[in-house]
């Protein structure tokens, strides 16, 4: 399962193949079609581990077994998250950036200002890939500064997972699932276990800090109304009472509900919804495999409506080109993200459960692939009010809703920690967002 995320350092390319052959970052033709005895290697960065990095690979196989000796290849490298910015940015400075790598909406938009990731929309013209095929909404957040930034590979939403033998052990119907912020909390509780005090099963999952409260409350405080920015970027914390009431909530979770507990490790969510630590986990499709392979008995369904709507993350993955000394390069990897691109079937099915891509998706093969209706089907009908998205600006790490050591989830910590107050944490919040708005 994923972890989010960061990227970086230079890598020194090999000069020589097996048999001979020399893998050469020097194109022979602008196309994927080289001269004779000689393979280009296009070099692939991902930050992608666990079951990501698992489905992620088999593509990048699947692209190297049909390329076999057709004068290119890709050499996957995985980077850790939390390294690959200032390994990338190392790699650029010295003129030894890798070719394409993995990408996440609205995070690289300093990159795409600095000059660090390639505009696309030419070099994939080029290559003949179709961008009306694209759903728009997903080509929008991967343009910062009036260019597409990151070719999309999937798009998803989060969705809640429930333990079904918790359900009905505590006589709720799992064919029903909660649509209102009452029906959540009544599940919760008829579902959370105590000793004495002490949560022993929480009925809603939560950490006491990082990542998964701080969605909650962004994907609640949407949803009751608040923005991080206006949509022309120029105002930030709008509706801040609501912002508010969002973080009450969650902190009611916690200490007025107690069907969420502090305890649990925000690194340790993943393991503890598997050991049966929380009957609800609010995630992303990317957890699906581990629970699946574990034969783990759950349903997933989109998280019901606690404000005015029914609001979701909208989450888009892909893979972006970083700059080269030899321009002619562009053209190869263009092409090679077209073929991912068009045979990305198995990643959009198993390693995610939704495209951007509109053929895939009216396909029969996506319709009937993947994971089973029970573990897709609340991140499939989850993604209909799928619309939180990063903010695109250089400053978008600052504005981030998943994440444990960006700077909203430092802040709000301090509120799930009773340190701060959800106004002070909101206005301190909305300082560095306007000033992060004022720089573009």
């Amino acid at each position: 399962m994923t972890i989010r995320y960061s990227r970086r350092k230079a890598l020194k390319l090999a000069g020589a193949a097996a048999g001979g052959a020399v893998l050469s970052r020097h194109l022979a033709s602008p196309h994927l079609s080289f001269a004779q005895g000689r393979t280009t290697e296009l070099v692939h960065w991902s930050w992608y581990s666990a079951s990501d990095n698992t489905d992620w690979s088999k593509l990048i196989d699947n692209f190297n077994e049909a390329h076999k000796g057709k004068g290119v290849q890709i050499r996957h490298e995985f980077v850790p998250d939390d390294t690959y910015g200032t390994k990338l940015l190392a790699a650029a400075a010295t003129g030894n950036a890798p070719d394409f790598g993995t990408a996440q909406n609205g995070r690289t938009a300093q990159w795409a200002k600095q000059g660090v990731t390639v505009a696309m929309e030419g070099p994939l013209k080029q290559a003949g890939l179709d961008l009306s095929d694209f759903d728009r909404r997903s080509l929008q957040v991967c343009t910062y500064y009036g260019s597409l930034h990151m070719l999309p590979m999937d798009v998803s939403t989060m969705a809640v997972l429930l333990n079904v033998p918790y359900a009905r052990a505590a006589g709720l119907d799992v064919s029903k699932p909660p649509q209102t912020a009452a029906d959540l909390i009544e599940w919760a509780q008829k579902m959370t276990v105590r000793q004495g005090d002490t949560i022993t099963r929480s009925g809603w999952m939560m950490t006491g800090s990082g990542a998964l409260p701080l969605v909650i409350w962004n994907v609640v405080a949407y949803q009751m109304g608040f923005r991080r920015a206006s949509p022309d970027l120029k105002k930030a914390g709008l509706n801040p009472t609501a912002g508010v009431l969002a973080a009450q909530w969650v902190l009611d979770m916690f200490d007025k509900y107690k069907v969420s507990t502090r305890s649990i490790a925000d690194s340790d969510r993943y393991r503890a919804f598997g050991a049966g630590a929380a009957a609800m986990f609010f995630t992303g499709p990317w957890a699906i495999r581990g629970y699946a392979d574990a034969k783990l008995n759950f349903i997933s369904f989109p998280i019901p409506k606690i404000g005015d709507n029914r609001s979701s993350y909208y989450e888009v993955d892909g893979v972006e080109m970083y700059v080269q000394k030899d321009k002619g390069r562009y053209a190869a990897t263009a092409e090679a993200l077209k073929w991912l691109s068009d045979n990305s079937l198995p990643w959009v099915t198993t390693g995610r459960v939704d495209t951007p891509r509109k053929s895939i998706r009216a396909s029969a093969a996506f319709k009937d692939g993947g994971w089973p209706a029970a573990y897709k089907s609340g991140f499939l009908e989850g993604m209909a009010e799928a619309q939180i998205t990063d903010i695109p600006i250089a400053a978008a790490p600052d504005f981030e809703i998943y994440g444990s050591s960006i700077l909203p989830a430092k802040t709000m910590d301090l509120v799930w920690s009773k340190q701060m107050s959800p106004s002070a944490a909101i206005s301190s919040l909305t300082q560095k967002w306007q000033a992060d708005l004022n720089a573009g």
